[in-house]
């Protein structure tokens, strides 16, 4: 009830894009004594954003709820990055102690129309930048019908931390990143997407897999900085997806949504790795082994040796 009330003190105070001065605000916590605004960080990627029509009639677009918790002034550099890359950049003056909410985040900063990535970055690139200057970011997706509103909540506060799909030495023994147990039926749709950190082109795969087989296979070849996003056109039921990736140093933002066909109601959904310690009796599982041996096919026959 806390965390409703704090919501409705940003809907009610601010308008879109307003400036929001939060030092009469009494900010709550969870019943672990941590501030609902979790994580402040200099440097923070939303790797997902919308301001875009959607199936059966839906419209698409981007909340944004930018905090800054010092008291320093200092300025967040937003860049925007779309299916080629880099697409523009703007700057947002930050006051100390106080909020920006933008209620279509893309067309009020960038005047954009589509979809895309956003880094916000206030310690390396801004003139005076710091690893000081903390902020937090909470982003979401959503669309307004006759039966109300519904969103995706697609970051808030996790900071800068990204899934890295690799290095040399990780992928000799096939690092899979997997998200289990998703469907995709005539009720509900599903989408995966990738946002590749890296400045040079990778190419990402997503593995369908359903009752231990693989029933798609979906590849991302995503230049520097570059974002994508992709349907699963395959049907199943209490099923997986895994992504790997064929370069052997790939840094990304891979992501499941799924959306139901007549709320539009989205669910974002990020991967999880798991790698056996050394020296250890664990070994991974079927799973995790189907989608390595598929991924060292499809690397061979790119690179044959």
């Amino acid at each position: 009830m806390k965390l409703i009330g704090l919501i409705l003190v940003v809907l009610v105070s601010s308008l879109h894009g307003e400036e929001l001065d939060s030092k009469d605000l009494n900010i709550p916590v969870d019943r672990d004594g941590r501030s609902i605004f979790r994580y402040a960080f200099p440097i923070h990627v939303v790797p997902t954003m919308a301001n875009s029509p959607g199936r059966f009639g839906a419209y698409f677009k981007t909340r944004v709820v930018i905090y800054n918790p010092t008291d320093f002034q200092y300025t967040i550099y937003a860049t925007l990055y779309g299916k080629n890359g880099e697409i523009d950049t703007r700057s947002i003056e930050m006051d100390s102690d106080f909020f920006w909410v933008w209620d279509n985040f893309l067309e009020q900063v960038f005047g954009y129309r589509g979809t895309g990535a956003v880094e916000f970055d206030a310690w390396f690139d801004p003139p005076g930048g710091s690893s000081d200057f903390d902020f937090t970011v909470q982003a979401e997706v959503y669309t307004d019908s006759p039966n109300g509103r519904y969103s995706t909540l697609v970051v808030n506060g996790e900071g800068a931390e990204d899934f890295r799909l690799g290095t040399s030495t990780v992928l000799e023994d096939g690092q899979i990143a997997i998200n289990p147990g998703l469907s995709s039926t005539s009720d509900q749709r599903v989408n995966v997407g990738i946002f590749n950190d890296d400045r040079s082109r990778k190419t990402f795969v997503a593995f369908v897999v359903n009752q231990g087989e693989i029933v798609q296979t979906i590849e991302f070849d995503v230049p520097g900085k570059g974002w994508s996003q992709k349907a699963v056109t395959a049907k199943f039921e209490t099923g997986a997806i895994g992504w790997g990736c064929l370069q052997e140093y790939c840094s990304g933002y891979p992501w499941v949504v799924t959306v139901n066909n007549k709320s539009n109601d989205g669910v974002l959904i990020q991967p999880m790795t798991y790698d056996p310690p050394e020296n250890s009796a664990s070994s991974s599982s079927k799973t995790h082994r189907l989608l390595r041996q598929q991924l060292w096919q499809i690397r061979d026959i790119r690179s044959p040796k």
